[in-house]
């Protein structure tokens, strides 16, 4: 996940330049031995909650909203649609 205050211009271009890496990046994996990977991006603009939760040993940092679960849903929509 990625936040990107500037506006959703700046997530697209992104997931664009991500996109356009990915072919580079598994020509390296495949001459390591590894397999190549496939990514899928969800973009989604809106209101989000930012703040860190758990205890003094172990602390994340955490974005919550509507706008963050479209947003994953999307994401997670793109492996059985066969898109990018």
């Amino acid at each position: 996940m990625a936040l990107f205050p500037t506006g959703p211009a700046a997530a697209l271009d992104a997931a664009i330049a991500m996109l356009r890496h990915i072919p580079v990046y598994n020509q390296h994996r495949v001459l390591c031995g590894y397999e190549a990977i496939h990514i899928g991006i969800g973009v989604n603009a809106g209101t989000v909650m930012l703040g860190i939760i758990g205890h003094e040993r172990f602390m994340q940092g955490t974005a919550i909203s509507d706008a963050v679960n479209l947003a994953s849903r999307i994401e997670g929509l793109t492996r059985p649609t066969g898109s990018r």
